[in-house]
């Protein structure tokens, strides 16, 4: 055969391309779907790991249980302290806060823009009814501050057994989305890290 012939045979058809764009889409979609999920379970594991360690810290400070109808852990006042809730962000990487009922008493979630301060506001009816009333835990997308968080909530329980807060984490969505982002671009820069990631 002929040179020119052969390079030919190897140019690509249109009908090769209109078989091959389909497949690269959906190869490409598996793995974002397959990105998202590991970073959504990442975030959940350090999220558990976040109100694991506010009950530790909390059951560090002493027998946690309402006084007077404030939240205390030993001789403090959860509410004065908002060392507990900042020692867990540097630790676990995502926002938490303490509940007094349904109520944030200790909470790193804050947002400042525009000059104004907003802090977090009580618990959700969903996550009342789940957590505080229910003795169950809360997994899941809530809104807050304005803003989507992937959250996880849990009951926080005095000697007795009984609820009398909320122990919650936080990880904000847009985060996710960014990441997301980022993935794409690495992947546009070099397709050979969707091969890695596919496997």
């Amino acid at each position: 055969l002929s040179q020119i012939s052969m390079d030919r045979r190897l140019r690509p058809r249109l009908w090769h391309l209109a078989i091959i764009a389909p497949l690269l889409v959906v190869f490409y979609a598996a793995i974002d779907r397959r990105f998202v999920d590991e970073r959504v379970a990442l975030t959940m594991t350090a999220e558990d790991a976040a109100t694991a360690l506010l009950r530790e810290h909390l059951a560090a400070k002493g027998e946690v249980r309402l006084d007077k109808g404030r939240l205390r852990a030993g001789t403090m006042y959860v509410a004065d302290d908002s060392e507990i809730p900042n020692a867990v962000r540097g630790e676990a990487h995502v926002d938490c806060a303490v509940f007094e009922g349904r109520t944030p008493v200790a909470t790193t979630m804050v947002v400042t823009e525009e000059g104004r301060r907003e802090s977090l506001a009580d618990a959700n009816d969903e996550i009342v009814q789940r957590v505080l009333i229910g003795g169950g835990e809360f997994r899941g997308v809530t809104r807050a501050l304005g803003r989507e968080y992937l959250a996880v909530s849990r009951p926080l329980k005095d000697r007795g057994g009984g609820t009398i807060g909320m122990l919650a984490s936080y990880k904000e969505l847009s985060t996710l989305d960014d990441d997301l982002l980022g993935f794409r671009a690495l992947l546009a820069a070099d397709p050979e890290v969707g091969l890695d990631a596919a496997t």
